[in-house]
This record gives C-alpha cells, sequence and structure tokens, in this order.
C-alpha cells in the first residue's frame, strides 16, 4: 500500500521466495526536494548464481542514478 508517513523500516525483511528474472521490490516516496545526502544499510543472502541489482535509485532525470549490483562469480 501507500503510506503519507515515513516509517521505519529497520529490522523488516523483504522476500522473495521463487527466482524470477525481473523479481524486485519498490519502495516510492513524494520526496519534493532534491536528495542531497543518503545512508544505506543493506544486508542481503542469495543462492541466485547470476549478476543482480541489490539496489537502484532512480530520479526524474535517471532511471539508474544510482545503481549497486553484485556480479556472480563466474563473471
Amino acid at each position: 500500500g501507500c503510506y503519507a508517513e515515513h516509517q521505519d523500516l529497520s529490522g523488516k525483511k523483504f522476500i522473495i521466495p521463487v527466482e524470477t528474472s525481473d523479481s524486485f521490490v519498490k519502495l516510492s516516496d513524494n520526496v519534493l526536494k532534491p536528495v542531497i545526502a543518503m545512508t544505506m544499510c543493506q544486508r542481503f543472502f542469495t543462492e541466485v548464481q547470476r549478476d543482480q541489482s541489490l539496489f537502484s535509485l532512480a530520479t526524474p532525470s535517471d532511471s539508474k542514478d544510482i545503481n549497486l549490483c553484485m556480479q556472480s562469480k563466474g563473471g
């Protein structure tokens, strides 16, 4: 759902139980001011052996303004 107030996601988990090539979690906020600083703490576990995007931040001018990726061990 969409929430009008900010939420602290500390201790929360996003679990994608079935492997697909396009599974994702989307968090949205109506930010009216430019983002000038950001802190992200992320822990992840995967058994998937392919390149993956772990975090992506889109802006109005760039759909992948910030993109944190993990390469597969063979890649």
